[in-house]
């Protein structure tokens, strides 16, 4: 497959050398599963990283399918 690269400071992903086009929270949640790369991570984790602790809307927002967020 080749390896994830994660430019933070540009908010740019890639993998094997090409660029992944991704939304600000596809971005967000790549870094966030990435930093706990090997790690299960909980849906509730995930919620609390990546989305507000403003934002309102149904727990099951990870559930979708991916290009939805």
């Amino acid at each position: 497959m080749g390896r994830l690269r994660l430019d933070l400071a540009a908010r740019r992903a890639s993998v094997g050398g090409r660029e992944l086009v991704l939304r600000p929270k596809e971005f967000d949640l790549l870094v966030a599963l990435a930093s706990r790369a090997g790690e299960l991570v909980s849906r509730e984790d995930l919620m609390a990283q990546v989305w507000d602790e403003n934002w309102f809307g149904p727990t099951k927002t990870l559930a979708g399918r991916p290009g939805s967020c």
